[in-house]
């Protein structure tokens, strides 16, 4: 088996330049491919701690504020001094991409280390940066990876393919330093990621030198860089707080991140990717060499954490525990599969087998894993019958069928879905019906599962579209996939993708996601900020986060639940007050409770009350209405 040989040794310095200024680029696509949010889902938390709501004016008067001091993250810590309310956007914008920017690097660096050139591996990169399988959440713990939005979890698993090249070099106390710094971020990533690397250097023992003497190494740079935030999150969860029933909680408030019975459907499909996984990874990290040795431990380790999550809430009630959220990791499992089929079909692309190697990446970067099973068969089919991987195939489509769920590509994806397939199956095609057929199955089989987007019948015109491309390809067409399907075609389409995407954004005036309507809501928030004092109460009616901008105390609110996470006794006030909220089945039930507990205000969404009974609208637009509870002093005439 040959070695891998990284491909930076002896570069001049205008390849690392060109490399750096590309990678700045592609993350810029990446950001405005879905577009950036702000303040979007659970800045509602960080928005006030960067701002420092809880020593404000607005402060004393709501809990949930106060409750943010418990909140155990450095990372916000770091954007404090220098944001204010005037450039928080422009703060937030400039760390989203910053962290764009270091995944892309991480995920390059990964690939230059795992035998490919320069260019392949930035291309390679630009794929992993538009991936739909990165985008929005995971599929168990529904974790976010490339979200829309700036938040320490995306950050730290943006930062761990950083970890992981380290690691590929033998870095390993610089990967340690690195992990540690991480807890500071988010710390159970870490703490999964420590677990991950210890099995990794298992993996690598026999290249280690003085193993003991790196481990201690290893364990020291970890404390010293985790050292603040262990010593505050010690100090957090040991403060003094009665017994709550935290699993009954999770269950109410974070069921996702958490339990399996509630999302069936997801955990066999994970399940059965993570099958599909073992009958693959082995075959691609062999052919890696040490180094594919290394990341075998690494996604072993991951793994790991997220089987022994699926019993871990039944189990035990523990705090501290539950908070590890091992689910969660599924996000973390498909940077890491990244890693690997991004190395491998790296090396495949420079080996001239170009159609076949950025086929693969694309195919498991659109989350079409079947294409890839059969794809690394075909690689080793002197050792392997063609048909084994159908047979794997086969029952994995079908569970994912039952479970009525099947994994989705965005509807944007699925034509060059189908230019790669053809190209993967043109490339080979030479091989005779035996090789072919299986190929065609498979696609099959992963077009059938995208069935929810395609329907059953597109899903079979699709198959039979790569097919008849695959055996009838003009000459004209071939060369066209050749350039589709080398890395500066890759890049020349992300290229222009990106055209597009800023060309959209400057007519627009913003880089806010193009579907998003913002501008009301905000509206509706600086309108009570200044027609209320501080301590205003109100009731949101199908509403969260309208305390992020308006700083004013809800009597409750749903996602502010999360905070018993940080501060349990937040529980006793919280879970009673939303049953009430949850009780209510009309809107005159709302007047009732919120007159009962002396909240004058309700703020709801515009699809109701259209005409309240015992409250008078005072501010209305398309997303929001506001109304105050029977008469009260009013200073300002309604909009």
């Amino acid at each position: 088996m040959n070695a891998v040989k990284p491909h930076y040794s002896g570069e001049p310095t205008s390849t690392g330049l060109w490399l750096a200024v590309g990678l700045v680029v592609l993350g810029w696509i990446s950001v405005l491919l879905p577009g950036f949010a702000f303040p979007w889902v659970n800045n509602v938390f960080h928005l006030p701690i960067v701002l420092g709501y809880a020593h404000s004016i607005e402060g004393p008067h709501d809990a949930f504020t106060q409750s943010l001091d418990n909140f155990v993250s450095g990372f916000w810590l770091v954007l404090k001094p220098f944001t204010t309310e005037q450039n928080a956007f422009s703060v937030f914008f400039a760390a989203h991409l910053a962290a764009r920017i270091a995944f892309l690097a991480g995920i390059t660096a990964v690939a230059r280390t795992l035998g490919s050139r320069p260019l392949t591996a930035l291309a390679l990169a630009a794929v992993c940066g538009i991936a739909p399988i990165f985008k929005g959440v995971s599929t168990v713990g529904h974790t976010e990876t490339l979200a829309t939005y700036l938040s320490h979890t995306g950050v730290a698993i943006q930062l761990l393919p950083i970890t992981w090249w380290l690691m590929l070099r033998q870095r390993w106390v610089a990967a340690a330093c690195l992990i540690g710094l991480l807890f500071n971020v988010n710390a159970f990533i870490s703490i999964w990621s420590v677990v991950a690397a210890l099995a990794a250097m298992w993996f690598d023992r026999a290249r280690l030198d003085r193993p003991w003497r790196v481990l201690i190494g290893c364990g020291l740079g970890y404390l010293i860089f985790a050292a603040p935030t262990v010593w505050w999150t010690f100090e957090v969860v040991t403060r003094p707080s009665h017994p709550i029933p935290f699993r009954e909680y999770l269950l109410y408030r974070y069921p996702y991140h958490t339990f399996v019975h509630v999302q069936w459907d997801a955990a066999i499909r994970y399940s059965g990717f993570l099958a599909t996984l073992a009958c693959v990874i082995p075959f691609c990290t062999a052919e890696l060499g040490a180094r594919g040795r290394i990341l075998a431990g690494l996604l072993l380790g991951y793994a790991a954490v997220f089987v022994a999550g699926v019993p871990l809430p039944y189990v035990t009630g523990s705090r501290l525990l539950l908070n590890l959220y091992p689910l969660r990791i599924d996000a973390v499992i498909n940077v890491a599969v990244a890693a690997v089929i991004v190395g491998w079909a790296g090396q495949l692309a420079d080996q001239g087998r170009r159609a076949l190697g950025l086929a693969l990446v694309f195919s498991v970067l659109a989350g079409a894993m079947l294409p890839i099973l059969w794809l690394c068969h075909v690689h080793w089919r002197d050792r392997r019958s063609a048909w084994v991987p159908l047979a794997i195939a086969g029952p994995f489509a079908l569970a994912c069928w039952v479970a009525g769920a099947p994994p989705m590509l965005g509807n944007g994806f699925l034509p060059l879905t189908l230019l790669f397939a053809a190209a993967s199956v043109s490339a080979i095609r030479d091989q005779g019906p035996k090789v072919l057929l299986p190929l065609v199955a498979a696609w099959s089989l992963t077009l059938v599962m995208t069935a929810g987007k395609t329907g059953l019948a597109g899903a079979a015109v699709l198959t039979l579209l790569t097919a008849l491309l695959a055996w009838s390809w003009p000459r004209w067409l071939a060369g066209l996939v050749n350039v589709a399907t080398s890395p500066r075609g890759i890049l020349a389409g992300v290229a222009a993708m990106g055209m597009g995407l800023t060309a959209y954004a400057a007519v627009r005036g913003t880089v806010e996601r193009p579907d998003a309507d913002y501008g009301p809501e905000q509206e509706a928030q600086l309108w009570f900020r200044t027609h209320t004092p501080p301590d205003t109460l109100f009731l949101p009616v199908d509403v969260t986060g309208f305390a992020v901008l308006s700083r004013r105390p809800a009597w409750v609110d749903a996602q502010a639940g999360a905070a018993v996470m940080w501060k349990p006794d937040f529980l006793d006030q919280w879970w009673p007050r939303m049953r009430e909220v949850d009780a209510c089945q009309s809107e005159a039930c709302y007047i009732d409770l919120a007159r009962r507990h002396g909240v004058t205000w309700i703020v709801a969404s515009s699809n109701r009350f259209a005409a309240p009974q015992g409250a008078r609208l005072r501010f209305a637009n398309r997303q929001i209405r506001i109304l105050e509870v029977d008469s009260g002093q009013w200073r300002n005439q309604a909009k």
